[in-house]
């Protein structure tokens, strides 16, 4: 099964994103989390994130989610919370790693963006 890291400047948000993945989706996947500095403070610890990765490491690989800014240690295009939360229903599934990072990936898309559906309603009906 693919594994997951989630980085965050924010210990308390990953302990509240993993517990949501631990109640919503019945076969998860592994996760670690590197959540703030190593004193406890908001930032992100390069110590953290390669504990939580020897720790989250498996056969079937792993991927790593961020949320922003310098919590980007390495690629994965995806956000943090919506991205998780597919990834481990995903990876739940046995899905394969290219699937669960592209499931991870898409996880905000649709067929047309939020902007595009606003920009329609508030046009409202032709004028005559």
């Amino acid at each position: 099964m693919v594994s997951l890291v989630l980085v965050s400047h924010s210990a308390p948000l990953l302990d509240a994103l993993l517990q949501m993945i631990e109640d919503g989706i019945e076969h998860h996947p592994t996760v670690e989390l590197a959540g703030g500095t190593d004193d406890g403070r908001y930032g992100t610890s390069l110590r953290r994130v390669g504990a939580a990765l020897t720790a989250a490491d498996g056969p079937d690989g792993t991927i790593v989610l961020y949320d922003s800014g310098s919590a980007w240690l390495t690629i994965s295009y995806a956000p943090l919370v919506e991205g998780a939360m597919v990834a481990a229903a995903r990876a739940g599934q046995e899905a394969p790693l290219t699937e669960v990072l592209e499931a991870a990936s898409q996880a905000l898309m649709t067929e047309k963006r939020p902007a595009d559906a606003m920009g329609e309603r508030s046009a409202g009906p032709a004028a005559n």
